[in-house]
Order: structure tokens, then C-alpha cells, then sequence
């Protein structure tokens, strides 16, 4: 009886501390792992119980990324901080809550052989203004700092792409009744 008592709380144990892996496409869902793109394993964080990790494979094993997720699949589920690898194993980029103010965050991307890139500091949500940010080449040394993305533009601005949108649109007006027509086999 002891025995089986024993067997019995274990099996729970592994049951409730264990991971989850799911297999996922490249829209990030759930799917055969016939279909799968990448693979995921989702586990508690050891450091803050409220916390779970979710680190990203390639369906060939090679490390994508790592997520630290706040209550994980709810519906008030809030990203605290993420990493992205090369597929030589070393990081590409990283964010995470700057030190100083927990509502800011810090943005650092890397080199592939591994030296830093660009570290940026950002106010408020993702998307928010830069507050500061230094930027290196591949060798190390400090370069101007340079946006990280730029925005397409139109050559001449939005007014000329609208004069262009129009003039092709009446260039290549497809009458009506063409698309009215019954095909016959």
C-alpha cells in the first residue's frame, strides 16, 4: 500500500511540474507535428511562480527563441521579456525592463559573431519613443547612432503616389461587363 501510495504521488508530481511541448506552424499555431515548423516548450519559472517560459525550437532542434510570459494563457497575459538566436546558437536580439524603470524597456540586437549591435532604450510599451540609444559595428567600435527601422516611402511623397495610383488605375480599366461574362466549357 505504502508502495503504491508513493507511486501514486510521484506520478502527480511529474504530472503538475512537468512541460508542455507543442508543435506550431510559422503563424504560431497549434498544429500535427507532421505540419510543424517549430516545436515549443512551455515551463514554470523557477525564480517567480506567476511566470512561465516558452522556448522556441526549429522543427531540426536548433534554438529559435525564449519568451517570459506573466500569467501565461489568460486572457491579462503580458510579455516581460524575450530572446532570438542565429541558428549558429548565439543571440540576435533581446528585450527586456530596463533596470532603472520597470515601464521602460531595453531593446539590444547583435551581430552574428556575437558582438553587440545596437542597444536602445525605450519609453513605455513596444513601439514607444527612444529615449537613448548607441549603436556598433562588427569589429565593436561605436558608430552613429542609426535608426533601427525606416519606414518605405513613396518617391515624391504621399501626393505623387496618389497621382500615380490614379493615372494606372485609368490606364488599366477593366470594363465592367468583363467580369460579368459567363464562361462557357
Amino acid at each position: 500500500m505504502k508502495k503504491l501510495l508513493l507511486l501514486l504521488v510521484l506520478s502527480l508530481y511529474s504530472v503538475t511540474y512537468s512541460q508542455d511541448t507543442l508543435y506550431i506552424n510559422s503563424k504560431n499555431e497549434v498544429v500535427p507535428k507532421i505540419d510543424a515548423k517549430y516545436f515549443k516548450i512551455i515551463e514554470k519559472n523557477s525564480l517567480n511562480p506567476k511566470w512561465n517560459i516558452e522556448t522556441k525550437y526549429s522543427i531540426d532542434g536548433t534554438l529559435y527563441g525564449q519568451t517570459t510570459f506573466e500569467k501565461y494563457n489568460s486572457r491579462k497575459q503580458k510579455e516581460i521579456s524575450f530572446v532570438r538566436y542565429y541558428n549558429n546558437g548565439l543571440k540576435r536580439y533581446e528585450r527586456f525592463p530596463s533596470k532603472e524603470n520597470k515601464k521602460n524597456y531595453v531593446l539590444i540586437s547583435y551581430w552574428n559573431n556575437g558582438s553587440k549591435k545596437r542597444e536602445d532604450l525605450y519609453k513605455g510599451k513596444v513601439g514607444g519613443k527612444l529615449i537613448v540609444g548607441e549603436c556598433w559595428n562588427e569589429d565593436g567600435d561605436k558608430v552613429p547612432w542609426y535608426q533601427l527601422e525606416i519606414s518605405p516611402k513613396f518617391p515624391g511623397g504621399n501626393e505623387a503616389m496618389y497621382k500615380y495610383l490614379v493615372s494606372e488605375i485609368k490606364k488599366n480599366d477593366i470594363p465592367y461587363t468583363a467580369f460579368n461574362q459567363k464562361v462557357t466549357v
